[in-house]
Order: structure tokens, then C-alpha cells, then sequence
């Protein structure tokens, strides 16, 4: 019977149990099936033995391993009461066959034998992986009959043991012990299928007499065979696979006569496949879950036209399975609770209708509970786009107000894409990749050469994504992270989540050349000055991002520390800490940033640089971490005659620089902070108006600096900063309105001498 993969939603396992005919005589010669003796009486662990076979979705056998298998007991073929279970986590399968000893895992909890003997029937269960559990096989006849033969009713030994060929090793009042000595055939050489000297009697118990010379009725307690010769094969009908596969080929089936089916290359394997034949590590199946946005809703109690939610699921592919989960609570009793669900044809399956008893109701559509009428199994091949419908009827009386709510419901819908592919280990990449369609990734990704997402790129389930720098340093301000693609204000968040803020574009581009792999130059990436790309001048910082681009687009977050460590020669001027000052104009952007970077530093940012200015520490025009767009010489005031537009990429390009940091030396946020806010370490918010030059003073007296684009709009969404525009360290370019999630909606390109708010930051 096959049964469908949890995970791959194909079959993949099948589990045929021999004809009891043919069956039960075996588990009767080769271990006396299962003991049912009492415990007073019993001389060695209750066991009984289970085979069966392993089925690929081909028809063929399973692959060679050890497969985790659950074995349970129950009192009827479904439902009924749970008897006994046990786990085994490395029963061997071999040529798709498989054969253990249930019962032997924990001699604490032996089988209950004294228990079935109360039982009409005991049917046994198999559950592989957490696949659903096969349809039960009963035990019958043998078991039984090895229990019942202590009394005055004998059992037989079939297969040739005979009282002439015993030998009494010890008498006792009640027991007499035997050893059998010979050989001994099951069914004969025609069943391939032979024990030699190898079956013991032991713990005979008794009520008749027994006659020892020539009587082959026995009392039997225990029966064992250890050392068999042949497969057993004949015996089972079951074909061993046969020959061999070419080099280079692979096999993909057994033929009924047990020959091996080989293909030349992957081709013919089914398209679900690339799971199974990478260990699992490789997926291109996915299952896309459209749940309810307005739940709990609460049942009206005794009201016949019940409750209605409506879920729209989007065309997501074709299904390759498809299930509703349905979570009710608090009812007074799912007695009375009747539960219907709707596709977009309208066409209704009962789901639930009066069962059960309790107050919850939790499951899952058609697989692992069955609908009750209706069909969810012909969607397997469609596609589920629509809305779809589920009701919910109260018929018992309570109150006449509510009674319970839907806590949730879900339509989930898996399926199988031939444009992405999902990575569930690390990804490890010696070379160049240029990857066209959309990739996800689930854990590190680990990159050697240079990687290209054309088709963009997801990272998940990771709390650190994965490091930016080949030297982790953590006096280093290079170190960071870089998590999956976001808005501007969730990727703000993100990083201040982890006492970060996304990287300056001077940090940018030294993640880049540290890597040397310009990990960042695909995709694009945010940076806390809202990734202005200016002509495409610095596709090597953000990664192409666009000019002007709205704030809701989906970039990467690359976050960075924004302290520096205290180092030997820093010193204080006008309230900024500064680690290195390069009066001459004579280095190129990527030299700049590399000379701050080495300093655990980073270049200054224009608020800074107008301090320092005004001080007399610089004179001459600089690179500023927000690469120094002057907006048409707005900025003069902060980094001086600076064009607009510098390119980073000419080496002719050169100019002055100083490397700047706040008092934060490490995550903490450092005394003087007012306010933490996600993360954002505040010294201060003035919602009032004031000039660059008095925020920019203001800020370095308090040992910080103007917030960025990046942290202001986090304050911004936390309503700390509420005037209609605000200073940023960048100056606050808005980029056509777009960057009014960090800098207000009152802010202009050009703000040379205007009166905004501000607010400083660590």
C-alpha cells in the first residue's frame, strides 16, 4: 500500500507484509512469533519478528540504509486502543527488504503479553519517517496458539520438529528444558529457506503428560532459529534484485523478476527527485500557506447560517498537493460544531460534523484527517488560484451570544517549480556563479569567487545570515552582516535590531574590497544614507541600486557597527572623535576607505566634517562616507568644494579625508543616551527648527553625531521625530521624495540654510 512522503507529497514507501498463509508458519519456526507467556512463567523478552518491503514512487525497491520505523499494537484494524509502541531509529533495509525483532529496544517495556490475553484481536502498525502509518495487519493463529498450547490444548510445530528429535537437558515438576539437535527445514528446499542446528525449546510448560520419543505435540514457551541458509526469497515471492548498472548510469527501478533497471543519465527520474538523490539537501518543492488575515473569529452560538471567512489563494503553480488546516477553540462542545469548506467551483467538502469531544478542534485536510465528504485529492494537478470559502455551524444551545472562535484556517498549497530551487544546507561555492532564476537559501552562504543573483536572492533562517568580512573583527567596524532583502525601514530595523545600522557607503565599500569578491555588487543593497547611486557612479557600493528608487523597493540589508574602540593617538575636537586627518588631496575613494577601515574607523560624515571645519582641523574638500554628493554645492559648508557626482572609479579623483567616531566603543549604547529606540542609541530629539551647522554642533557636543537617513526613519516610525523634515548626517538628499521615510515629507533636494529638526545618535 503506498502512502504519500510528508515532505515531497509522492509516494515513496510501501510496506507488503507476506500472505498470512505464508506468513505466520515462518514467524512460527524461525522465533516462535510473539510470546504470549506471563511474565512468571517467561524465560526471555517478548518478540516478535516483522518484515516487509520498502517501494520506490517506481515501483522499484527502496534505497539501501537504515530508515527510523515505528511498530504499534492495537486492539482493532483502525482506532481502537493503543496496546504497546516502539521506535527503532536504524532498522536495515537491504534490496528493499527488511526484517527486525520488535520488542527488544527497552527490556524495561516488554511487550504486554498477560494484557492480550484479554484481547479479541491485536493488530500491528508501521510507521516510517513521519510518513503515515500503514494499514494494519493482524495477528492471528500462531500467536495465539503459542500462548494457549501451555494448557491442556497442544499446539503443533510445523515444518518437521518432532518429540524424536529433542533431547531433555533438565527436568523440572512443571517445565522440562530441550535442546533440538539436527537440522531442520521450513516448508522444505523448494521454500529456499533451512535452519541448521540451530532451534532451542526451552521453558515447556505443561498440563499432560509429554511423550518426548516420537509425540510432536509440544507445549511450547519459547521457540528460536538463529542461523538460517538462503534469502528467503521463494518463501516471500519477493525477486532480489539481479546484475549490474553500467558506469555512469544510475539505477531507477526493479523489474518484477528482480532485475535491476538502469538509465543512462538523471533523466528519467521524476521531477520531484532532485530531493532524494541529493540527500536531501537540494529541493524544488515548495508549499505556499494563504491564511486567514481576519481571525479569531468568534462563533455565534446556535445560529444556523454559522460564521464565513473567505481566503484568496494566488496563482501559485500547479498543485502537487494541496491541504486546509482548520484551528477552532474555546467552544463549549465540538459536539456541536459543523464545519464546511468551499473551493472556487463552490464546490463543498464536510470537513468536521458533530464529532469528537472537547473544546478544540485542530487538523489538517485531507492528510492526516480525511474529509468527510467531498474529494481535496482532485486538485493534485490544478491550479488552486480563487477564492476559497469556510463556514462554521454552532447547533448546540448555549447562551445565544458566541461559543468558541476559528482561531486560524489555511489553504496550503505545495508545489513543484522548474525556476527556483531551494538550498537546505550550506552552499559552498569555489568559483564564480551566476545564478539566473530566484534563489533561496536556508542557512551560511559561503562564496569563494564572485556570485551573480540575476533572479535576486532570499536568505533564511539564519540569526547571524552571513558574515561580510573574511576577518572577523570586532574592533573592526567592517564586521557585519547581511540579511535577505527588505524595505528601507525593515532593513533599518533589522540592523538596529543587532545594535547596528546599515552601512555607511564608505563601510560598503569596504566590505567589498576586504571580501574581494564584491559579494555586494549583486544585488543591490541599502545603505543608511538611502543608497543614492548617482549616475551609477557606485554600483561597487550598493549594488546597482537604482537612482531615485521608492523606499518600499526590496534591497539587501547590510548592516555595520557604528562604534570605534579607543586606539592610541585618537583625539577630541569640537566634541568628535577623531582618529586621522588627511589635510591633502591626494587619495581616491577606495584608498579613503581603506585608510579609515584599518583604524576600525570610518570616514567622517558631513555633519562631522562641519565641525572639524569650523574648528580649523580641514580645510581642503573631502570624501565623506556618504560619498560626498554636494547636491549643487549645498554642502560647501560641510566638505567643501567638492563637485557633484564624484567618481569613486578615477584614479584622478582625489581628495582630502579624515576618519571620525562617536564616544560608543562597543554595542552598548554609552552614557548620555536619552532614549533606545529598537536598538537606536538617541543622545537627543529636537522637533524644533534649526540650521545644518547648529544640529551638527549640537549633536558633537553631545558626543554624537546627526542621526542618519537610516536611524531617522526608525525614529521617525516610532513618532520620536515628528517635525515635517529633519537634518541627517548626510545632509538629507530626498531623492525625489522617496527618502521621506527618514528625512519628512517636507524636506527638499536642496535645504542650504533651511531651519528643520534633527535628532543625534550614538
Amino acid at each position: 500500500m503506498d502512502v504519500l512522503c510528508e515532505r515531497c507529497g509522492h509516494p515513496v514507501h510501501s510496506h507488503t507484509p507476506a500472505p498470512h498463509s505464508a506468513r505466520l508458519p515462518v514467524l512460527a519456526a524461525l522465533l516462535g512469533a510473539l510470546v504470549f507467556a506471563s511474565p512468571a512463567r517467561a524465560a526471555a523478552p517478548s518478540l516478535l519478528l516483522v518484515d516487509g518491503v520498502l517501494k520506490s514512487a517506481g515501483g522499484g525497491v527502496g534505497v539501501d540504509g537504515k530508515y527510523p520505523m515505528t511498530f504499534t499494537l492495537y486492539s482493532a484494524a483502525t482506532g481502537g486502543t493503543t496496546l504497546w509502541s516502539e521506535v527503532q531509529m536504524g532498522v536495515q533495509v537491504t534490496g528493499g527488504i527488511y526484517s527486525t525483532h520488535v520488542g527488544k529496544v527497552d527490556p524495561a517495556k516488554p511487550i504486554p503479553v498477560a494484557k492480550f490475553q484479554t484481547e479479541a484481536e491485536v493488530w500491528l502498525g508501521v510507521k516510517i519517517f513521519d510518513d503515515p502509518e500503514l494499514p494494519r495487519v493482524r495477528l492471528v493463529s500462531v500467536p495465539y496458539a503459542v500462548e494457549a498450547s501451555h494448557a491442556a490444548s497442544a499446539a503443533t510445530i510445523d515444518g518437521g520438529l518432532s518429540g524424536d528429535k529433542l533431547a531433555p537437558a533438565s527436568i523440572g515438576p512443571d517445565k522440562v528444558a530441550f535442546t533440538y539437535a539436527g537440522s531442520a527445514t521450513k516448508g522444505g528446499a523448494a521454500m529456499d529457506l533451512a535452519c541448521t542446528g540451530c532451534v532451542s525449546v526451552s521453558e515447556m510448560n505443561f498440563d499432560a503428560d509429554l511423550d518426548i520419543n516420537g509425540h510432536n505435540v509440544l507445549g511450547v514457551g519459547l521457540l528460536s532459529a538463529q542461523t538460517f541458509i538462503g534469502d528467503g526469497s521463494k518463501l516471500t515471492g519477493i525477486k532480489l534484485p539481479q546484475g549490474n548498472c553500467d558506469v555512469g548510469s544510475v539505477v531507477t527501478g526493479v523489474t518484477s523478476d528482480g532485475k535491476l533497471v538502469c538509465s543512462s543519465s538523471g533523466a528519467s527520474l521524476p521531477k520531484d527527485g532532485i530531493n532524494e538523490i541529493s540527500n536531501d539537501l537540494l529541493w524544488n518543492q515548495f508549499t505556499d500557506v494563504f491564511a486567514s488575515t481576519k481571525t479569531p473569529i468568534l462563533i455565534k452560538d446556535y445560529f444556523p447560517p454559522g460564521v464565513y471567512d473567505e481566503i484568496t489563494v494566488l496563482d501559485v503553480g500547479t498543485a502537487q498537493k494541496l491541504t486546509v488546516s482548520v484551528e477552532i477553540s474555546g467552544s463549549s462542545d465540538i459536539k456541536g460544531l459543523k464545519v464546511i469548506l468551499y473551493d472556487p467551483n463552490n464546490t463543498e467538502y464536510l470537513l468536521f460534523n458533530q464529532g469528537g469531544t472537547g473544546a478544540n478542534l485542530k487538523a489538517t485536510y485531507p492528510d492526516p484527517q480525511k474529509t468527510l465528504s467531498g474529494d481535496l485529492s482532485t486538485w493534485i494537478g490544478k491550479n488552486a488560484a480563487g477564492n476559497w470559502k469556510l463556514q462554521v455551524i454552532d447547533s448546540i444551545f448555549k447562551d445565544a451570544t458566541t461559543d468558541g472562535a476559528i482561531v486560524s484556517w489555511s489553504v496550503n498549497v505545495q508545489t513543484l517549480s522548474n525556476k527556483k530551487i531551494r538550498v537546505a544546507g550550506n552552499l559552498v561555492v569555489d568559483g564564480d556563479a551566476a545564478i539566473g532564476g530566484a534563489v533561496t537559501i536556508e542557512k551560511d552562504l559561503n562564496v569563494k569567487g564572485k556570485i551573480t543573483f540575476q533572479g535576486g536572492a532570499s536568505f533564511l533562517n539564519s540569526t547571524t545570515e552571513f558574515p561580510v568580512c573574511d576577518v572577523i573583527e570586532s574592533t573592526k567596524s567592517c564586521t557585519g552582516v547581511a540579511g535577505p532583502p527588505r524595505t528601507f525601514l525593515e532593513a533599518a530595523q533589522y540592523c538596529a535590531a543587532l545594535s547596528m545600522d546599515l552601512c555607511t557607503d564608505s563601510q560598503s565599500m569596504n566590505l567589498a574590497q576586504v571580501r574581494k569578491a564584491t559579494v555586494f555588487a549583486y544585488p543591490p543593497n541599502w545603505t543608511n544614507s538611502f543608497a543614492d547611486n548617482d549616475g551609477s557612479y557606485w554600483n561597487n557600493v550598493n549594488g546597482g541600486a537604482s537612482d531615485n528608487h521608492p523606499a518600499d523597493t526590496f534591497y539587501m540589508a547590510a548592516c555595520c557597527p557604528q562604534w570605534t574602540p579607543t586606539i592610541s593617538g585618537e583625539q577630541t575636537i569640537g566634541g568628535v572623535r577623531v582618529f586621522k586627518i588627511n589635510n591633502t588631496q591626494n587619495a581616491t575613494w577606495s584608498q579613503a576607505t581603506a585608510a579609515c577601515r584599518a583604524l576600525g574607523a570610518d570616514l567622517c560624515d558631513k555633519g562631522q566634517y562641519y565641525v572639524l571645519r569650523a574648528n580649523g582641523a580641514i580645510s581642503n574638500a573631502t570624501w565623506a562616507s556618504d560619498h560626498s554628493d554636494n547636491d549643487g554645492s549645498v554642502a560647501n559648508e560641510a566638505i567643501g568644494s567638492m563637485p557633484d557626482n564624484p567618481n569613486p572609479s578615477v584614479t584622478t579623483d582625489l581628495w582630502a579625508y579624515a576618519c571620525c567616531g562617536t564616544k560608543r566603543k562597543d554595542s552598548a549604547c554609552p552614557s548620555g543616551t536619552t532614549d533606545t529606540v529598537q536598538g537606536v542609541c538617541v543622545a537627543k530629539v529636537n522637533n524644533g527648527s534649526s540650521s545644518f551647522a547648529s544640529a551638527a554642533t549640537d549633536c558633537a557636543n553631545q558626543g554624537a553625531r546627526i542621526c542618519s537617513i537610516a536611524q531617522s526613519a526608525i525614529l521617525r516610525a516610532a513618532n520620536k521625530i515628528t517635525a515635517s523634515a529633519n537634518w541627517v548626517g548626510s545632509y538629507g538628499d530626498n531623492d525625489g521624495s522617496n527618502a521621506s521615510v527618514g528625512v519628512g515629507p517636507s524636506y527638499g533636494d536642496n535645504q542650504s540654510g533651511g531651519s528643520l529638526g534633527y535628532a543625534c545618535c550614538y
